[in-house]
């Protein structure tokens, strides 16, 4: 079986299989009274109810309490575990697990929240890698390469 390749940020997610795109999604949610909504589903509520749309947390991922928490969402590492397990859930059957790619500008204490979210989600993350890393390495180089 193969590897998952999820790449997250805020803008968007994607997921691929054997180098084929299978599924993108805004990095949104929307905090609704009763349900948490993320990806493409939340992208079009957030049109309904602009004010209950958040899209900034995996880059401000915490778990410090938001002013706006719910008894479903208390922090930015539960928006992210719930959309995080919904990307798992789309993938499952397919892949026996996950290869993570996250910008450069994750902590060690970002890296650890996601690693805790996918140990309690029981998603199987095989690896992590930063994301400007695996593009590079995707690209042909000619002559002379240069590392910063």
């Amino acid at each position: 079986m193969s590897l998952a390749l999820i790449e997250l940020n805020d803008a968007e997610i994607t997921v691929s299989i054997d180098g084929d795109l299978v599924s993108r999604h805004p990095g949104t949610a929307v905090m609704l009274p009763q349900n948490l909504i993320t990806g493409q589903q939340a992208h079009k509520q957030a049109r309904l109810q602009p004010r209950l749309r958040k899209n900034q947390f995996w880059d401000q991922l915490s778990t410090e309490p938001m002013p706006e928490a719910t008894a479903l969402v208390r922090h930015n590492a539960d928006l992210a575990f719930k959309q995080l397990e919904a990307l798992w859930n789309e993938v499952r059957a397919r892949t026996e697990g996950i290869i993570i790619a996250v910008p450069s500008t994750f902590s060690k204490q970002d890296l650890g929240l996601i690693l805790g979210m996918c140990q309690a989600g029981n998603i199987p993350v095989r690896s992590m890698v930063d994301l400007a890393v695996l593009t590079a390495s995707s690209a042909a180089v000619k002559r002379t390469a240069f590392y910063l």
